[in-house]
């Protein structure tokens, strides 16, 4: 079952300011509680990662390390969460080709795989996020044969509005794969 991502306007705010404020792909994670069929994010499981935590960083791309990834893992294990995102940015300043940015690359769906079979060793699910600086996307890998499925997103219990050209730009990538 997909989830719906709850979140305050705060940190939702913050995310997209990252990626806007950054010309460098910028990451960050937070991890949430299951609520029915919600994720509800703990503000207090939010890291952003910066120079001292990333291996990696140029304009298209931003590495750290696995075991800085596994040791929020535990962290959101330790804290009660049941879930765990990794957002990264692909901002667009454009409002026009945005629904281009928000989705996966191939890269990202790999990456996701390997932090999914970390997350499985505390029984936490995973999801990815992207900011595009105007909107952050929210993703699941679970059925990895499939495209990804774009999930829902609430902030302060308003549902963000997605151009639908996100997801079928998502299913058009992977049918020509």
């Amino acid at each position: 079952m997909e989830k719906n991502i709850y979140m305050d306007k705060f940190l939702y705010k913050y995310i997209n300011k990252i990626a806007l404020d950054n010309k460098n792909e910028q990451m960050m994670v937070c991890g949430g509680k299951t609520i029915g069929n919600s994720v509800v994010i703990d503000y207090r499981s939010f890291v952003y990662f910066q120079k001292n935590n990333i291996v990696n960083s140029d304009c298209e791309s931003v590495e750290v390390s696995l075991k800085e990834l596994e040791n929020n893992i535990a962290l959101n294990y330790k804290l009660g969460n049941d879930t765990f995102i990794m957002i990264h940015s692909h901002p667009c300043k454009s409002n026009m080709f945005e629904f281009m940015f928000g989705d996966l690359s191939f890269e990202d769906e790999e990456n996701s795989q390997k932090i999914t079979s970390i997350c499985d060793k505390y029984c936490i699910d995973y999801y990815d996020g992207i900011t595009t600086g105007r909107k952050l996307y929210f993703w699941s890998t679970h059925e990895s044969e499939k495209s990804p499925k774009l999930l829902k997103c609430y902030i302060d219990g308003d549902e963000v509005e997605y151009n639908s050209l996100t997801r079928i730009t998502e299913e058009l990538e992977h049918r020509f794969k």
